[in-house]
């Protein structure tokens, strides 16, 4: 059997790095509990590498093939626009088209479609109250079944985007989307702790355009089960909801299997949850 690469680092590396965990605070517990607890030092390690290079998490699970099982329900480009171009006719009043939008649009792409790296065409409608309203109806229009909470208020005084989140101008933008970042199932994560990670200068957190991901992938989103495709945080966004504190809430989307129901919700942002991605965007550009 082969040696790990780590049996072949010097003993002075392994010394030094010995004495940074200790001067960072490790303890004797954090050790036992290193050992003992299923997981741990994996979402250590994966934290870690993440910090380190924040594209080697989403290429490592784009070249495992976790995801594969979904890409019949993943549609390219030229698809995405026929479709939404229906959506806006028959559910929209042909704002999109009204608007100008759909003119233009390049649709040529060689891109392999992936849960975690989904290139989408991403409609700005010029507010967030407009994003939300449009998306929802969108989403309701291809399932029937659906409930969203009433205390999420989307004007002003409840809803803003937060210091990670991207901005558009009005208009169809063509991006991509990692539908399972910032997914931690075996511990968990809450939407704080992802915002508290290091941001990247080409990586956002995802707003609307989850909704919009969603929106044009309905069977996709008949296929979340928490455990092998996340249900959605939309932690680009931050909510007030009426009898918590200001800004302490974020909307979340999610299918239930039982109710064969799609949701949106709100939930505490320091809730710590195994089931749930933070999804994050980035331009065509960056690739």
């Amino acid at each position: 059997m082969a040696e790990h690469p780590l049996y072949d680092t010097p003993y002075g590396k392994v010394t030094q790095f010995e004495r940074k965990l200790a001067e960072a605070g490790l303890d004797t517990s954090m050790i036992d509990a290193i050992n003992k607890k299923r997981g741990l030092a994996k979402a250590w390690v994966e934290d870690l590498r993440q910090r380190l290079n924040p594209t080697s998490v989403a290429s490592t699970t784009l070249t495992s093939g976790r995801f594969d099982r979904y890409k019949p329900h993943l549609l390219a480009i030229e698809d995405q626009l026929n479709l939404l171009e229906v959506m806006d006719a028959n559910t929209l009043g042909g704002q999109i088209k009204q608007s100008g939008w759909f003119e233009g649009v390049d649709t040529a792409s060689d891109h392999v479609q992936s849960v975690d790296d989904l290139e989408i065409l991403y409609v700005e409608f010029g507010s967030i109250e407009g994003n939300i309203e449009a998306y929802w109806r969108l989403i309701k229009a291809n399932q029937p079944r659906n409930w969203r909470y009433d205390g999420l208020k989307t004007d002003a005084e409840h809803l803003r985007l937060g210091p990670n989140a991207r901005q558009y101008e009005p208009g169809i933008h063509r991006i991509h989307i990692n539908l399972a970042a910032h997914w931690e199932s075996e511990d968990g994560r809450s939407v704080l702790q992802v915002r508290e990670r290091p941001a990247t200068s080409d990586k956002f957190l995802a707003h609307a355009e989850t909704l919009a991901a969603y929106g044009l992938h309905d069977e996709l989103l008949r296929q979340q089960d928490g455990v092998n495709l996340p249900y959605d945080d939309l932690a680009g966004y931050e909510a007030t909801v009426s009898g918590n504190d200001p800004w302490t809430n974020v909307p979340y989307l999610n299918w239930n299997r039982n109710d064969r129901k799609v949701n949106l919700n709100a939930n505490w942002a320091e809730n710590v949850n195994n089931n749930w991605a933070a999804p994050v965007v980035w331009d065509c550009s960056f690739g």
